[in-house]
């Protein structure tokens, strides 16, 4: 188990330790730099006192935009930019950056560090800018981005509500970067194709599903085991499918399938679980005409476990939809000839759109996730407009969840994760989310979980993908835990930390304190476990499936 990582914690800490602290009369600014030593992995002390100097290279000459360097000792000089990567870590007094290999600095003094942070974030934006980081240049900057000039510019407007769980934050202790045991059980594998997706149940069995064939596990306490069953996945021809979206539905008795064969996009499979076959071939159409879809999710987050519940969504690059199952009656289904699935409800949007991916809250609210960077809110059955639209950052969304309650959703993008709050306050003030209400200037800046630059090399650079919350289906639960995979790792945030470290009023934007989990493989998927199965005193237990089919049941950071 790494935090951040687990090989960079013990050389960095211990200058952090209360004996090595900074001689009384000291220079504040003053730090001890490290490089990271890949073939190592791990830190190696550089300096025992440097001081970061940040200067404007065109400061003298007249008319010339601004042109910030870092500079230490006289190891490091580099112009400030994205590509530096500086991640800060404020409850460690630690700025970690990318300037011809790794390095991190690591102050003595609390005053030292924020001096140092304040002063690289406004050189950072002085060069993106390209004018001095002034209160007034800021404000022209943004401001062509009317309401959501606080979410684009990086800081909160006042009054944005921001919801933590307990008044003052998680107790103590929770969330520290001490050891914990780790348990990492193998629940089964076996050779064969490599797995596509992990789908998770909240009642009796998991499925990993692989090209033309899916295994199965049953769920237990504090993860899976394998039932040592694995079921072919063949269309009313006899030709397998290769399944790349899933999503259970009626009680989880059934499993729907959609293929990324262009034969197949405009078509559903269903499979009936306890039988270990396909029962039936829809056909997404729209007045008698087929169309394609991409992703496919249930109308809610416990939508799964009605077993009467027949209507799901369905998303393409410039559609969202609802499908209903019901068919005439005295209709007989054909496997050879799918059946038209009735478009319950849903709109075909202009060139402009790009959506990628989707997800709802307990009470059928919908979220979308677009190539472009965007992040729409949809109320219920209104497919037809969003209610809030956040702002792209640049980066395309390539998975998104939210909570239950709709209070927090997080995007997935390679090389960050988003998060963002929709609480805000309706016409009549009352509290209410970005989907029942236009969020306007109640919009707070996003926060992003990254990846410390050294944590980031030891993963292989692989980008973080399927980021999802803990798993509740219940109202008044709140998820506790994150987590994404990245290479050979499953990567676990504390929820609950990072609401309460970056509040309104803390300063910070970015939440760099996690846990790795590593595999000697690439992992595929990691999933949380439904709360029904956790262990007491665990809830932070996950499925995590590698490339080559292994599955382990895994918990304790």
């Amino acid at each position: 188990l790494a935090m951040g990582a687990n090989s960079s914690r013990s050389t960095l800490d211990e200058a952090l330790s209360p004996e090595n602290a900074a001689p009384t009369g000291g220079d504040p600014r003053a730090a001890r730099l490290y490089k990271w030593v890949s073939a190592q992995k791990d830190w190696a002390p550089a300096a025992a006192s440097v001081v970061a100097e940040i200067y404007d290279q065109n400061e003298d000459s007249a008319g010339s935009s601004p042109e910030y360097y870092l500079e230490i000792d006289s190891s490091i000089s580099i112009l400030i930019g994205d590509e530096t990567r500086m991640s800060f870590v404020p409850r460690k007094r630690r700025a970690t950056f990318v300037a011809e290999g790794i390095w991190a600095l690591s102050f003595n003094t609390s005053d030292g560090f924020e001096r140092f942070k304040s002063q690289y974030e406004d050189a950072l934006w002085a060069n993106v800018n390209g004018m001095a980081a002034t209160a007034e240049n800021r404000e022209a900057a943004v401001a062509s981005y009317g309401a959501f000039a606080g979410f684009m510019g990086g800081y909160d407007d006042e009054g944005v509500e921001w919801e933590v769980d307990e008044p003052n934050g998680p107790a103590p202790g929770e969330g520290e970067d001490e050891e914990g045991e780790i348990r990492d059980t193998r629940a089964g594998g076996r050779s064969g194709t490599t797995p596509s997706q992990l789908q998770m149940g909240a009642m009796n069995n998991s499925y990993l599903l692989r090209e033309g064939t899916m295994d199965v596990y049953r769920n237990a306490e504090g993860g899976v085991e394998d039932m040592q069953i694995s079921v072919d996945i063949k269309d009313g021809a006899g030709a397998f499918i290769t399944p790349k979206k899933s999503m259970m539905m009626r009680g989880e008795a059934d499993l729907m399938l959609l293929s990324p064969e262009e034969s197949r996009r405009t078509q559903m499979y269903q499979m009936d679980v306890e039988a270990g076959k396909v029962i039936s071939t829809w056909a997404f159409q729209q007045e008698g005409v087929d169309v394609s879809i991409s992703d496919i999710h249930a109308d809610s987050k416990d939508a799964q476990l009605d077993a009467g519940h027949s209507t799901f969504l369905g998303l393409d690059a410039r559609r969202i939809a609802r499908f209903d199952t019901r068919v005439k009656e005295g209709l007989v289904q054909d496997l050879t000839s799918p059946t038209a699935l009735k478009w319950d409800n849903g709109h075909n949007y202009s060139k402009g759109y790009k959506f990628k991916c989707m997800a709802t809250t307990g009470d059928g609210d919908i979220v979308v996730g677009s190539e472009d960077g965007k992040v729409s809110c949809y109320t219920g059955h209104v497919l037809r407009q969003a209610k809030t639209t956040f702002p792209s950052l640049g980066n395309p969304i390539t998975h998104i969840d939210v909570t239950f309650d709709g209070k927090w959703i997080l995007a997935t993008c390679d090389d960050y994760l988003l998060i963002l709050s929709t609480t805000c306050r309706n016409k009549k003030e009352e509290l209410s989310t970005g989907f029942k209400t236009q969020m306007a200037s109640q919009i707070a800046a996003p926060r992003m979980l990254r990846l410390l630059p050294s944590d980031s090399l030891l993963a292989g650079s692989a980008p973080l993908q399927k980021a999802r919350f803990s798993w509740i289906t219940e109202q008044g639960k709140q998820e506790r835990w994150i987590v994404a995979t990245c290479g050979k790792y499953s990567v676990l945030w504390n929820f609950r930390r990072v609401k309460s470290a970056t509040a309104p009023g803390t300063g910070n934007r970015t939440f760099n304190e996690y846990h790795m989990v590593p595999k000697q493989e690439n992992v595929v998927e990691s999933a949380f476990v439904h709360d029904r199965f956790l262990s007491r005193n665990l809830d932070d237990q996950l499925v995590v499936a590698t490339e080559s089919g292994d599955v382990y049941s895994t918990a304790g950071a």
